[in-house]
């Protein structure tokens, strides 16, 4: 027997009791929900979208597909659907669909920042470095603020050699998002490009205090913390990152051979025993005042 059909006002209803279960940290009960009203309401798009969106945040892409397929069926031209439908499609390794889903809702309304700025997310993972600034210069025009879109255009700047640009977006990003340790990541190897070896280790350092097991970070501000001479700072550092993840042993090794006292540290047993009883590194001299960002 096919399921009792539901009025689309009582599949809204049913959807707002969804979001509500969402937002309380009940997932599996807003998955069934939306399931249950999918089930009985197959071309309730909303529905569709946000099943496909809760699926896709919990990496199941093919069952995501389906439902934001489900959803463009209902409404092809919502700009938020085809926006989900083009991260799906990426995350599944589909970038020209994703590429294609995007533009058709940047087209739709180039005022929407979120489809250009995911196009340019897309561009910039595939390598497209020049067509990814323009469409995150595009975002920005319309909202100057948008921290994401300055963090990923710092990003796309440090990956073409402008590292001043980078500093410039990305010292603007983590202002507006300062819990973002990508951002802040970013900035200090930027920082570090510029020479600002004292900014740069604070950047790192706080990266670290919002991504404590980063190992890259904890190099990181190891070989800046060598390059300004705070050697017992830098050891402490590549310490952590060593006994976070031994696979970091070549580049510290890498960092120590081209310093001043390098030769020392071609011995690579005797390296790891230095690291393995490094103190542990203190992030305390970088934590900002209190109300700082």
């Amino acid at each position: 027997m096919p399921a009792p059909s539901l009025t689309p006002a009582a599949a809204d209803r049913g959807l707002a009791l969804a979001a509500r279960a969402l937002e309380a940290g009940r997932r599996g009960e807003a998955l069934a929900l939306a399931r249950s009203l999918a089930t009985h309401v197959p071309g309730h798009a909303p529905t569709r979208r946000f099943l496909a969106a809760l699926l896709e945040s919990a990496g199941r892409l093919e069952e995501a597909e389906s439902e934001v397929a489900a959803a463009l069926a209902g409404e092809p031209d919502h700009i938020a659907t085809l926006t989900l439908a083009g991260r799906i499609a990426y995350r599944a390794g589909e970038p020209q669909r994703a590429l294609e889903r995007l533009r058709r809702a940047a087209h739709l309304d180039p005022s929407d920042p979120r489809p250009a700025f995911m196009t340019g997310v897309l561009l910039a993972e595939t390598g497209a470095l020049d067509d990814a600034a323009e469409q995150l210069a595009a975002v920005l025009r319309a909202d100057p603020d948008h921290a994401p879109a300055l963090a990923t255009l710092g990003h796309v700047a440090q990956r073409r050699g402008d590292a001043a640009a980078a500093c410039r977006y990305l010292e603007r990003a983590v202002a507006l998002a300062p819990v973002s340790p990508a951002a802040w990541f970013d900035l200090g190897l930027a920082q570090q490009d510029c020479g600002a070896l004292a900014a740069a280790a604070e950047a790192f350092a706080r990266t670290l205090a919002l991504c404590p097991e980063r190992a890259d970070g904890w190099v990181n501000l190891g070989v800046v913390q060598l390059e300004r001479g705070v050697r017992e700072e830098a050891f402490a550092a590549f310490g952590r990152a060593y006994r976070l993840d031994r696979s970091t042993l070549p580049a510290i090794a890498l960092a120590l051979t081209a310093g001043p006292h390098g030769a020392l540290w071609l011995d690579l047993d005797g390296l790891t025993g230095t690291l393995a009883a490094a103190p542990e590194p203190s992030l305390a001299a970088f934590t900002p005042a209190d109300g700082a960002a």
